[in-house]
């Protein structure tokens, strides 16, 4: 997401998050499922993370999947 400045920009305005504090929670699980939410909000932001890391269109999905809170929620 930082390769792209435009989409880290407004991650960090809307997030309230600055460049050193993202750097220091890159191992934070909430965290990252938050960034996920972030690139996942926009299918074009999707689109140009894969691209701009050889990554499958689904990857970003699962991803956020694995993090907390990415569950499938149970209306029942």
């Amino acid at each position: 997401m930082a390769a792209d400045g435009t989409v880290f920009t407004r991650f960090l305005n809307e997030s309230g998050e600055t460049a050193d504090s993202v750097k220091r929670r890159l191992g934070d699980a909430v965290f990252l499922a938050a960034a996920m939410d972030h690139i996942l909000m926009s299918d074009d932001a999707v689109v140009a993370f894969c691209t701009a890391n050889n990554l499958s269109l689904e990857l970003p999905a699962a991803a956020r999947r694995a993090l907390p809170g990415g569950g499938i929620p149970e209306w029942t």
